[in-house]
């Protein structure tokens, strides 16, 4: 048992995957968490997972947020705070809170939050093996 509460403690200082403590792997947040910030919002990458990414998209009030971060990629977005106009060419979509938006590949839009208060996304960005994002101007990697 001690063995096994000295595993956790090592995990929880150590900023990789512990293997040793069985399926149970950390990932430390500082090893994870990239953002880049704009004056109208962020993207936050909450999780990388190679294949995969998690993030949370924040727009401000009254803004919106064009982010060639999410262009070219598989995206599923759920929106949990407030409710957004998503633009793609000359159309327009509501989106509400609850709302869910799949992107496809080279997908480019604009997410406009008209509201007096923010607005969250949280989503899961497929990539393809290797593929990280560049560094951006005003951002945070």
């Amino acid at each position: 048992m001690q063995e096994k509460e000295r595993s956790m403690r090592v995990a929880a200082q150590n900023p990789i995957p512990v293997p040793e403590i069985g399926s149970i792997q950390v990932w430390h947040r500082e090893k994870c968490l990239r953002s880049i910030e704009r004056p109208q919002g962020q993207i936050r990458v909450l999780f990388d997972g190679g294949a995969f990414e998690v993030v949370s998209i924040e727009i401000q009030p009254r803004s919106a947020l064009e982010e060639p971060y999410l262009w070219g990629e598989t995206a599923i977005l759920v929106l949990s705070e407030g409710e957004l106009l998503m633009e793609e060419g000359g159309d327009s979509y509501e989106v509400l809170h609850g709302d869910s938006i799949r992107l496809g590949k080279q997908f480019h839009f604009r997410l406009v939050n008209r509201q007096p208060h923010r607005a969250l996304l949280y989503g899961i960005i497929t990539k393809e093996e290797g593929q990280n994002p560049p560094p951006r101007e005003g951002g945070q990697q």
